[in-house]
């Protein structure tokens, strides 16, 4: 019996070790977006701006953004952090709400330039295609001038 529960707890330990190493979290960029919950944005508003900034180093480093903008991106995401309604971003719901509409909804007109450095992050994982689906639904960025991240692609 104390074999198979010495077994048993080494196996845990290297499924847990296995899952910690493949995890996003483990990544800057993956921590970084936390900026992008609406929830840290309403409890810690100072923290969000700070990792937009480290999200934003990270992008330039990768040539996505231009170094130019960060200033721009930056002094929009400020506002809007300062500007929402607090008991709006506090009242978030994982489970009911998605993410991607909620902040478009709140950032893509008045917010544009932050507005495509989230659209992006929000594309980053691979996992996002129904939010790909959903910009591609609602025609944002479809049209003459489309200048963002996923500008109408030919398979939908």
């Amino acid at each position: 019996m104390l074999g198979f529960r010495t077994d048993a707890k080494s196996v845990l330990i290297a499924v847990c070790k296995k899952l910690v190493q493949k995890t996003p979290i483990k990544y800057p960029v993956a921590r970084s977006l936390s900026c992008l919950d609406p929830r840290n944005m309403a409890s810690a508003p100072e923290h969000s701006r700070t990792m937009m900034k480290r999200f934003l180093s990270t992008c330039v480093e990768a040539n996505l953004v231009p170094e130019t903008d960060c200033d721009v991106i930056m002094q929009q995401f400020a506002d809007f952090i300062h500007t929402a309604a607090k008991s709006e971003l506090e009242n978030f719901s994982v489970e009911n709400d998605r993410l991607d509409t909620f902040l478009q909804n709140r950032m893509a007109i008045r917010y544009p330039t932050v507005w495509l450095v989230v659209e992006m992050a929000l594309l980053l994982s691979h996992g996002q295609a129904t939010v790909e689906r959903g910009f591609h639904k609602q025609r944002v960025g479809c049209g003459e001038s489309a200048r963002t991240v996923i500008s109408c692609k030919e398979g939908y």
